[in-house]
């Protein structure tokens, strides 16, 4: 996860790799204010490898759009559980959404895909960060 650098509007963008289960791979943006998070891809042409992801979202308007995008809403686990193609124009919501990905109109997302954020090899480990055994088996940390 990086920061991009400034947007239309002066702030930085945090950039995450997403893995679909069918080997595709999309660089997306995560907005980090609400300006951002309005704007979405508004304006701009997402290519067929580029994405934002709206997180703790439902809906999304495609008002002022270029091109029809791809609306893929999916649950806390990050799977796919609805995908629209999205005209200009629209207002698209589903309830059960936790996350939204916008991306290019031919992204091959299909409900049912498990969607995950690819980290890099060799990635610094944050001060305090649990390591990942422990997540992974969801054992307490001892710390003497």
């Amino acid at each position: 996860m990086n920061d991009v650098g400034a947007t239309g509007y002066g702030r930085a963008m945090r950039l995450v790799t997403i893995v679909g289960p069918r080997g595709a791979v999309w660089r997306t943006e995560v907005p980090t204010a609400v300006r951002e998070r309005s704007r979405g891809l508004r304006g701009r042409k997402p290519g067929l490898r580029e994405a934002m992801l709206l997180e703790r979202c439902r809906s999304v308007h495609t008002a002022g759009m270029a091109v029809p995008i791809t609306v893929a809403f999916l649950d806390r686990t990050w799977r796919v559980i609805r995908v629209e193609r999205a005209s200009a124009g629209r207002i698209v919501f589903c309830r059960r959404a936790r996350h939204v990905l916008e991306s290019h109109i031919a992204a091959d997302v299909r409900v049912g895909d498990r969607l995950r954020r690819d980290v890099p090899s060799g990635s610094a480990r944050l001060k305090g960060a649990r390591t990942s055994a422990a997540i992974l088996l969801r054992l307490p940390l001892f710390r003497p």
